[in-house]
């Protein structure tokens, strides 16, 4: 019997027609390129996802903004403290991009694409420090993201501080390739468009919420070196269509609201508060509450003291907040610093941090908050089912029921910084 012929020509045609196609998808669709690690494998367990930070990176904003149908997370500036003689902050080297990942309803993320930081000519600031990231949706419906202040240099061990405002409006198209990318970096200015709007003082490490069109400046540090320059001060400004702020008939531009951690009459510490970011909680278009977990204050010179209340301040007419009560604790007793705070469903999620009640300087805990009065919490699975060791200056995020903790400064057996981010559904 004949053996029969096979026409391989054939066979590799169509092999390359399939591989054309599959390119032409990836090239259409570059998600896809790499495999996306799901989150939704099991609620309440830590999934290291295959997408990561394009570099090690802590102390940095992260943002969640939907723009024309897709979620996508925000990764702002930061910095690398590894070193080739160890981990050394004093020689970091500070990001100078903004990076989007697309966030999937599996908790996946998709590859991130990068984006210089401002100014928009010439070389991209370094930027970091800048701990909360704020995303303001407009009367009009368009997104616009910010960074407030920020070191932007160490020089010497010093560190250099700005107090300048930038913003820039992602951009709203159907085109895949530009769907949420930043548009034009434009420093916050005066209506003259000359005079730029600056914050009262140089500052870092401070804490950011907009709330109902007003944005909120929350203690911070001036001076940029641990223990100093802690500040009580609570500032606010209104926000326009347009992404700008519009200044208060003020000296600063600034409205100054009822301090936080102010310390008593006579006392010769600053008090205050930094390394925390709040939540805010809108309660209807006009009023909301701000909530402050844990974080640090100066309550002696040179001395850092961790605090173990949540502080809150209701908003009124006007962005006007009340004084704020502190008559909440967190949970366990515990005191807690430099941990991601972020809002989901109407709850405080708290993930890693300087803890000063297990005696380690950091923590792998995870916490979830239920906004109420009093705040009810739960534990969640910690992170050291992911990660070797505990956690600190990660930044956090939320989609959904998913939570994100992104890179942050790992210790275990010395410290290192991480670009993995880890994902738990809720």
């Amino acid at each position: 019997m004949p053996e029969k012929s096979i026409d391989r020509h054939s066979t590799h045609s169509a092999a390359r027609v399939c591989l054309a196609l599959s390119l032409t998808v990836l090239l259409v669709f570059p998600d896809l390129a790499l495999a996306q690690e799901q989150c939704n494998t099991a609620p309440n367990t830590w999934v290291t996802l295959s997408t990561a930070l394009q570099n090690p990176l802590e102390t940095f904003a992260s943002a969640v903004a939907t723009v024309n149908g897709t979620t996508y997370l925000y990764v702002i500036g930061g910095e690398d403290c590894n070193t080739t003689s160890g981990y050394d902050c004093d020689s970091a080297t500070l990001q100078t991009q903004v990076g989007r990942a697309v966030m999937n309803s599996d908790g996946s993320l998709g590859s991130f694409a990068w984006q210089n930081l401002w100014p928009p000519a010439g070389a991209p600031v370094g930027l970091s420090r800048d701990l909360c990231g704020v995303i303001y949706t407009s009367t009009t419906g368009a997104n616009y993201i910010y960074t407030v202040g920020g070191l932007v240099s160490v020089q010497n061990g010093t560190p250099a501080l700005t107090n300048q405002i930038w913003y820039a409006q992602l951009y709203p198209t159907n085109n895949i390739n530009e769907n949420g990318e930043l548009l034009t970096w434009h420093e916050a200015m005066k209506a003259d468009k000359k005079t730029p709007i600056l914050l009262p003082s140089p500052l870092d490490l401070e804490g950011l919420a907009v709330l109902n069109g007003y944005l909120y400046i929350i203690g911070g540090t001036t001076t940029g070196s641990p223990g100093t320059g802690v500040t009580d001060a609570v500032w606010s400004i209104q926000l326009n269509s347009s992404g700008n702020l519009i200044p208060a008939n003020t000296p600063t531009g600034f409205t100054m609201q009822p301090p936080i951690y102010a310390p008593p009459p006579g006392a010769s510490y600053t008090g205050g508060i930094y390394k925390t970011c709040p939540v805010a909680y809108p309660t209807s278009s006009t009023t909301g509450v701000i909530y402050l977990s844990g974080g640090e204050t100066n309550n002696g010179p040179g001395a850092d003291y961790l605090l173990g209340t949540v502080a809150y301040a209701v908003q009124g007419s006007g962005g006007s907040l009340t004084d704020w009560n502190t008559t909440m604790n967190l949970p366990n007793g515990l005191t807690l610093a430099s941990q991601a705070v972020v809002y989901n469903n109407g709850s405080i999620i708290l993930m890693g941090g300087q803890d000063a009640t297990s005696g380690t300087q950091d923590t792998d805990k995870v916490y979830q908050g239920a906004i109420g009065s009093p705040i009810t919490w739960s534990n969640l699975s910690p992170l050291s089912t992911v990660i070797t060791g505990n956690i600190e200056r990660n930044s956090g995020a939320t989609n959904s029921n998913f939570i994100y903790s992104l890179g942050g400064e790992v210790s275990h057996n010395g410290s290192s910084d991480s670009p993995a981010i880890n994902c738990l559904e809720l």
